[in-house]
């Protein structure tokens, strides 16, 4: 009875907030029926390429690579600049997202078998319990369209007609090899086998005028506008139906895919269009000084002019390829429009992992709980929230699930270790110590290997099960073969320096470390109980305390 009346108060503040900020007044009344649910979601799109600008040539002036989202979404709706992923790997991560469960509670610990994938899913309890079969039985009708969880329809793993339990609609990319293919790729069709969609070699292409006027009636196959058009397309039929739908939108954009140059194949209206970016170099862009950190880093060479030319042409492809999904992004909130369903719908974006490009010596990986890999975009519109909104306060895809239920009012049938972000949406000034725990269990089959013409990893796969809590300014891993970081993410943003063996920070460390060994085994609430104790405060640096990374030993 407490959980809906807090509920009832949180959905009425949303309301208020909605009217106070010249909302339709229809949203009190909007408010009353189920609300619908997107989920759009990108694979390996990290934070900067989600705020990165480009020079337009018309007009001279630098302009957002994806103005839609962010104009839609983000100043549409609220900002939360410090989510994280637990996981920073594909498979591990959605499912996060579909249960709320770390991936010490779902068993789904990698990408493939065994011990993660589709096939690790459907042996767990995750298969019955997560967002699809708990929204079903509350009224929704749930859809999802394109990537699922990784080896979902390989054989002989996964059974390529196979629809998993709680959904309405089913329109996914089966098989490891064919998703990764922005042409050449099948779907399971709601149980029927459909493609390949277009050219595998991608010797055939679509005409530049896709997806708005294909030519002489030759169909678009770029594997992004299909899952658009096909989200529209579903957008109209859940309207006419007229029960609330969840949607699960999720593109494989701006992840690379394994036909030369590296990275992801861009719409051809868009290839090439971003040439003329530089190569990113942020601080700690192929890292000089690396003493403070751990033996796979230290024992890495720095980055040759040639891995850092594949990084300036993987990161345009990516940032190309995202120039289709903001298109996405766009049309599918004009279908919500038109159907007189946008001011009765939540949009949620975000990715699944974030990607490294150069920072501290690491090319095409992720994994780790390093900010590029793990922190991460997440914008949510919808009714009540306040547009142009943000919030501090740390959040995670464990809370996605939650959050999503509550929107709902339906509940889930298992433990959640997440909480809802509704009172953040609310209030986005209110701040807890809630700590979020990041762990990693990468094992060889996770880690990208040349293929095709593609690249591969600078590195090795780093050490197996590592666990990392990030809480206030802090950050505080801990690697399986006992090696230790420690970050203050306040006064060193880009971890170029690692405290763990200043005694300025014992006290901190000591504090992070128990509250650590607990989140690693922890389920449910134990997983929610934020820090009481005040986290110590290291004093301020002494004149002659010196970092020893500086800016200038960060270039090549």
């Amino acid at each position: 009875m407490q959980r809906a009346i807090a509920a009832s108060l949180l959905m009425a503040a949303l309301i208020c907030g909605a009217l106070a900020t010249g909302a339709s007044s229809d949203a009190a009344a909007e408010a009353k029926q189920p609300p619908n649910i997107i989920v759009i979601q990108t694979d390996d799109q990290n934070t900067p390429e989600t705020y990165q600008t480009y020079t337009d040539p018309l007009s001279g002036r630098r302009v957002p690579v994806m103005p839609n989202t962010l104009r839609l979404l983000k100043d549409g709706g609220i900002s939360f600049s410090r989510y994280y992923v637990s996981d920073s790997l594909c498979c591990p991560s959605r499912t996060t997202l579909l249960t709320g469960r770390y991936a010490h509670n779902t068993g789904v610990e990698g990408n493939g078998p065994v011990g993660g994938g589709y096939p690790e899913f459907v042996q767990r309890s995750a298969h019955n319990n997560n967002l699809a079969p708990w929204l079903r039985r509350a009224g929704y009708r749930t859809i999802h369209i394109g990537k699922f969880l990784n080896f979902y329809g390989q054989q002989p793993y996964s059974d390529p007609t196979q629809i998993p339990p709680g959904w309405s609609d089913w329109e996914t990319l089966v098989g490891e090899d064919s998703t990764h293919y922005f042409y050449g790729y099948s779907l399971n069709d709601n149980g029927t086998l459909t493609g390949p969609y277009g050219d595998i070699t991608y010797a055939t292409k679509d005409d530049p005028s896709c997806p708005e006027s294909a030519v002489l009636g030759t169909p678009c196959n770029y594997q992004t506008d299909v899952l658009t058009q096909r989200a529209v397309e579903q957008i109209g039929q859940s309207s006419a139906i007229g029960k609330p739908f969840f949607l699960s939108l999720d593109y494989i954009a701006p992840h690379g895919d394994y036909q030369p140059p590296s990275g992801p194949e861009p719409a051809p209206r868009y290839y090439d269009s971003l040439a003329s970016l530089p190569v990113p170099r942020p601080p700690g862009f192929n890292e000089g000084n690396v003493s403070d950190k751990p033996s796979f880093i230290r024992s890495a060479p720095r980055l040759t002019p040639g891995q850092i030319h594949s990084i300036k042409v993987e990161y345009q492809k990516e940032l190309e390829s995202l120039r289709s999904v903001d298109d996405g992004v766009q049309k599918i909130v004009s279908a919500l429009r038109e159907a007189g369903q946008l001011r009765n719908t939540y949009i949620v974006f975000t990715s699944d992992n974030g990607f490294f490009q150069g920072e501290h010596r690491l090319q095409r990986a992720k994994f780790l709980a390093y900010e590029p890999s793990t922190h991460l975009p997440l914008f949510i519109r919808g009714p009540g929230i306040k547009r142009g909104s943000s919030s501090g306060e740390l959040a995670a895809n464990t809370d996605l699930a939650p959050t999503i239920l509550e929107l709902a009012h339906a509940k889930a049938t298992a433990s959640i270790d997440g909480r809802s972000l509704l009172p953040f949406i609310a209030k986005p000034r209110l701040r807890t110590d809630r700590p979020i725990l990041l762990e990693g269990f990468t094992s060889t089959v996770d880690v990208p290997t040349a293929r095709a013409g593609g690249a591969s990893a600078s590195i090795e796969a780093p050490p197996e099960n590592y666990y990392a809590i990030r809480v206030g300014p802090y950050k505080y891993v801990e690697y399986a073969d006992g090696e230790k970081e420690l970050y203050d993410l306040a006064r060193d943003p880009y971890e170029l320096n690692s405290e763990q063996h200043d005694p300025l920070f014992y006290g901190v460390k000591a504090l992070l470390a128990r509250r650590l060994h607990l989140l690693e085994r922890c389920r449910g609430e134990d997983c929610r109980k934020p820090i009481r104790k005040p986290l110590p405060q290291p004093k301020p640096l002494h004149p002659t305390h010196h970092h020893h990374n500086h800016r200038s030993a960060l270039r090549p």
